[in-house]
């Protein structure tokens, strides 16, 4: 590998309305501002739950003017984008994902002699709590970025050119934060190339393929034909990033991995979710992220009395004989998942028939969009045991998603009309 990724820091989003977004992530989402940047040509605002950071920024100077340089001084007094690069794309987007490094000039020269593009070579942002080097590289994924960071000689509580809230980072209102950790980031990739995607992160970062199910090949990933559905998986995951030991804030868990699964359409398939994004993104990129949640009923509950929309699964999903059985047998409250539209899928190849072997499964939930187009949403998952994603699953949130921009359409003809007649 060229460069060892040691853990995930952030994940970035450019955006046209940082107020609005923030207000969501605070009142809806339950994150808490724990830093921000505000210049006079630049709004970045970090937001955390658990171990979970996101880093909004607002897409100004979309006028073709160029950016300021990032200048290696006191972080206050850069200008630019810091740890990330400017963005000109024309709708919202998530885009950079950033890694912590041990050494970012080391992992620069060794991905620049493979060919890797760095809008922002290595660069270091001081301010009195120390110092951090980073550096800023496309990938091979649309419009996604990755910000390399090496934090070793940092002692603030994020990074410099950020100012935290008066008293520090804002803490949690209530005893316990929902989310703990980013458990996946799913890409949405043109039918084809989801194989090339991984070749690039195994040779580059070191990643590893993860099987998500007996089905999974590891030269074709997991492939769904049926029923309507045409889709192709695979997932992969960063060298040894679950063996540092570091607890999750808030939490007595240890820090866990985030796996990255690539979505792409079958050949010849119709509307869908996947080429949906990909169409009203204008390129690949992330669709959606799960966060992890130790209690997935609450969470919901919460988030839903403060104004989440989650997409309904239909109403078939909970009646059917097989999936209440599943229900069932995992202890779980068939009624109560179906008014929060939470699914379950159990982990079938991982069962074991012995006595004593407690029921593996994961629950899921999805939000709608969150952006003005039907790309970007949440996801809420809890693991009981189950460290895949179900097939059962899949072919709930294709059904899904597709219910809803199938009602979309439907509430778009008319208006559609009327503007044809006027």
């Amino acid at each position: 590998m060229a460069a060892y990724v040691r853990r995930m820091h952030h994940v970035s989003l450019h955006v046209s309305n940082v107020d609005k977004l923030a207000k969501d992530f605070t009142s809806k989402f339950k994150f808490n501002l724990i830093a921000s940047r505000l210049t006079e040509r630049t709004r970045q605002l970090a937001f955390r739950t658990g171990a979970a950071v996101f880093v909004v920024n607002e897409r100004t100077n979309q006028s073709g003017e160029p950016e300021p340089q990032h200048l290696p001084l006191d972080g206050h007094q850069i200008g630019g984008c810091l740890y990330d690069i400017p963005s000109h794309y024309p709708v919202d987007t998530v885009c950079n994902v950033c890694f912590e490094v041990d050494d970012v000039n080391g992992s620069f020269e060794a991905l620049r002699r493979l060919g890797c593009s760095f809008p922002v070579p290595p660069t270091t942002v001081r301010d009195h709590e120390g110092q951090v080097t980073y550096a800023v590289l496309r990938s091979t994924v649309g419009n996604v970025c990755h910000t390399l960071i090496d934090k070793s000689e940092y002692r603030g509580s994020f990074l410099p050119g950020f100012q935290v809230p008066d008293g520090g980072p804002e803490q949690p209102q209530h005893c316990q934060e929902a989310v703990t950790h980013m458990d996946h980031i799913t890409y949405a990739c043109p039918t084809g190339t989801s194989q090339q995607i991984l070749r690039w992160y195994q040779q580059l970062f070191g990643f590893q393929r993860f099987f998500i199910h007996r089905n999974d090949m590891a030269d074709s990933g997991l492939v769904i034909d049926q029923n309507g559905i045409g889709l192709r998986l695979a997932a992969m995951e960063y060298w040894k990033c679950g063996e540092s030991g570091l607890s999750l804030p808030g939490t007595h868990q240890k820090e866990a991995d985030c796996k990255f699964v690539l979505a792409e359409s079958l050949p010849e398939q119709g509307s869908n979710q996947v080429n949906t994004f990909l169409k009203e993104h204008r390129a690949a990129g992330i669709q959606h992220i799960g966060l992890y949640t130790g209690d997935i009923v609450a969470a919901v509950r919460g988030m839903a009395d403060a104004g989440v929309h989650f997409f309904s699964p239909p109403a078939a999903y909970y009646s059917e004989v097989e999936k209440l059985q599943e229900i069932e047998d995992a202890g779980q409250d068939a009624q109560q998942l179906a008014r929060l539209g939470i699914l379950l899928d159990s982990n079938q190849q991982q069962q074991n028939s012995s006595a004593g072997e407690t029921h593996r499964y994961l629950l899921q939930v999805f939000s709608k969009p969150i952006f003005a187009e039907d790309t970007f949403f949440l996801e809420l998952i809890q693991r009981k045991g189950a460290s895949g994603f179900g097939e059962g699953n899949i072919r709930a949130l294709w059904k899904s998603v597709q219910v809803y921009m199938d009602g979309e359409k439907a509430e778009e003809a008319p208006e559609a009309a009327l503007q044809q007649s006027r």
